[in-house]
């Protein structure tokens, strides 16, 4: 099922299509003017953040999830100034691909998300070795660096779903 999201719905559909894809193995593929297309294979899908100018939204990122403990999410495409954005259906209605359009610089970005969602564990064990790292591998601290490394990536959850 294809189904068109209006530019008024963009900011709450953001929202569920974050909370709902969280963690997927996700490829972004960006098809040129030409026609040719670049396959971008990032970590795990954390999200897509909108950019604002004030309240009119200028562009979006789509943001995946990284093992540095001051960056937890990074942005693997921007995109600027969006003209249209379509999101495609399995017969269940679980998202398989979301494609946006971009007026700026005549692409088409294409999110297609895959199997089931990931457990935030791997990230949550990623930020914490590089917390041990950080420290200078100084061991006894493993469980507060976990600990520490669950919070952070509760709060990037938080922020890019609520």
């Amino acid at each position: 099922m294809i189904t068109e999201i209006k530019k008024t719905e963009w900011p709450k559909f953001y929202r569920r299509f974050n909370a709902t894809n969280l963690y997927r193995p996700a490829r972004v593929s960006i098809i040129g003017p030409d026609g040719r297309e670049h396959t971008v294979c990032p970590a795990p899908f954390m999200g897509i953040a909108l950019l604002r100018q004030g309240r009119k939204i200028s562009g979006l990122q789509f943001l995946s999830g990284q093992g540095d403990p001051e960056h937890l999410v990074e942005p693997v495409v921007t995109v600027i100034e969006q003209t249209g954005l379509t999101l495609e259906s399995d017969a269940d209605g679980t998202d398989i691909r979301l494609r946006i359009r971009s007026q700026a610089d005549r692409r088409e970005i294409v999110l297609e998300l895959t199997g089931q969602p990931e457990s935030s564990r791997n990230l949550v064990q990623k930020v914490a070795y590089g917390l041990y790292e950080r420290r200078g591998y100084t061991p006894g601290c493993d469980r507060d660096d976990w600990y520490e490394a669950e919070q952070k990536v509760r709060q990037v959850e938080a922020e890019l779903t609520h």
